[in-house]
């Protein structure tokens, strides 16, 4: 299950001065989250009496939001109206919102669009739209550190397929320029395994294996590579092994900069470089062992992706 940075977060209504993308600017009422998980340029009177709710999903959060408001400013919320999966407007909240959750995770592959399966809007002349979507998603072939658009990825091969069912809040308003995701949750699934000759099969990330492939490669990489820095083993994000005229392995791994040149004589003293100039990876590797020879794992290819840091 992946939330977003809405999860087990607080919600709080209080008296504003200038009002957030859920505020209501008629009775200069708003809602905020602790400024810790969501941050907003949010500017509070002297006496900032908060009503203090703590929620953990979408569906609850929409329901306090809908009893705060009520109770608070006496005027009724804006009514949820069923609109058309094929609408405009909830075809662009989806394409937004599925952008932005992206971006914001850390880890996995990069989530596609399958279907949308149900919108819901709330709509104020203030504030526009509100969607409550309901969105079909599949996993591609990117990872999220390269922060490719879901659009520019390929889904994942049956054998691999993974699905999932994610629900967002989006708030979507042309004159005001906003466009802003509030909080997802997703759920996924892997999809049926069907065996076949020569297939991939997907085998236990921590399978010391696959671990001693990744290491490898990771290693050849070093050695091969034009960067001037020693990087080091992230996460293995995929393990796949194939029957050839032994035992074939496919590894897919994330990596971080270290504080050693790759010139170092001794990499278990490199540390991972934590500071916002990091550079990471992602790498795919390919290694087999013949049968006469089943602990002899030769690398065969590895090639890795190197992303810009976010600064």
């Amino acid at each position: 299950m992946t939330r977003g940075p809405n999860q087990e977060s607080i919600l709080l209504l209080c008296k504003c001065i200038t009002v957030n993308d859920l505020g209501r600017s008629r009775t200069k009422m708003c809602y905020r989250q602790d400024h810790q998980i969501l941050r907003g340029p949010l500017h509070w009177t002297a006496n900032k009496k908060c009503e203090r709710y703590t929620g953990s999903n979408v569906d609850t959060q929409r329901r306090t939001l809908q009893e705060l408001a009520g109770k608070n400013r006496g005027n009724p919320e804006p009514e949820l109206t069923s609109i058309a999966c094929n609408d405009t407007q909830a075809e662009a909240a989806a394409d937004l919102s599925l952008r932005q959750l992206n971006a914001h995770r850390r880890r996995g592959f990069v989530f596609g669009l399958n279907r949308i399966t149900n919108v819901q809007e709330q709509f104020d002349e203030e504030n526009g739209s509100v969607f409550y979507l309901t969105l079909d998603v599949l996993e591609t072939d990117c990872h999220v550190l390269s922060r490719k658009l879901w659009n520019d990825c390929q889904p994942k091969p049956s054998y691999e397929a993974v699905f999932g069912e994610c629900k967002v809040t989006f708030q979507l308003s042309k004159p005001k320029r906003i466009a802003h995701l509030h909080n997802y949750d997703c759920v996924l699934t892997p999809g049926r395994r069907i065996g076949c000759g020569g297939c991939l099969f997907p085998q236990p990330l921590n399978d010391t294996n696959f671990v001693e492939v990744a290491k490898n490669s990771l290693g050849k990489f070093n050695s091969e590579s034009n960067n001037i820095k020693y990087f080091l083993l992230g996460n293995i994000t995929k393990a796949a092994s194939q029957v050839v005229a032994g035992r074939a392995y496919h590894v897919e791994y994330t990596i971080h900069e270290s504080s050693c040149n790759k010139s170092t004589e001794d990499p278990s003293q490199c540390e991972p470089l934590n500071c916002e100039f990091a550079h990471t990876g992602y790498c795919k590797s390919f290694a087999v062992a013949h049968w006469s020879a089943p602990g002899d794992k030769q690398v065969k290819t590895v090639s890795c992706d190197i992303f810009e840091p976010e600064v």
